[in-house]
């Protein structure tokens, strides 16, 4: 299955996949062009998947590019970063193009990322926020924290029982 991670620049798209592939987070921040990871999963003894992961750059000065991106992924992983609201609704973008590029159907989470940033009264606020979009939207929600490493696996899990 190929996966698409995508999002703005900065919210922490590398270092979920990273965390995710090897267990590793850096502090370091440098932009990503665009990077391919592989990994073999097993959800149970029934079912193993072999997953291409697509990093993107935060920014996509080639629209046809993105859409090709699109078109050619299987699933995908929305990020934003909880104390970023601008990267939320970039994200809510990505999901209405990629919903009218594939179709309402096609495996998607929607993750709020870099929880350890925030304070837990902010977090509830923005839980209330993506109750609400999973409503509206159709659309998984979860949050993790790439640099603790919380709900990392949950996050491809709970796109992989969508597939």
């Amino acid at each position: 299955f190929r996966v698409v991670v995508l999002g703005s620049g900065g919210v922490g798209k590398t270092s979920l996949v990273k965390r995710f592939i090897s267990g590793t987070f850096s502090e370091q921040y440098t932009p990503t062009v665009g990077d391919l990871y592989e990994k073999s999963v097993t959800l149970s003894k029934d079912f193993n998947a072999f997953l291409e992961i697509m990093d993107t750059a935060g920014s996509y000065p080639f629209p046809a590019m993105k859409k090709l991106t699109i078109q050619n992924a299987d699933a995908f992983v929305l990020v934003y970063s909880v104390d970023e609201k601008a990267s939320l609704q970039e994200a809510l973008e990505l999901q209405r193009e990629i919903v009218y590029i594939k179709g309402k159907t096609v495996p998607m989470v929607l993750v709020g990322n870099k929880t350890d940033l925030v304070s837990e009264e902010l977090r509830q606020s923005t839980r209330a926020q993506m109750r609400k979009v999973s409503r509206e939207r159709g659309v998984l929600c979860s949050e993790a924290s790439a640099k603790l490493g919380l709900n990392i696996g949950g996050v491809f899990t709970a796109l992989l029982a969508q597939i």
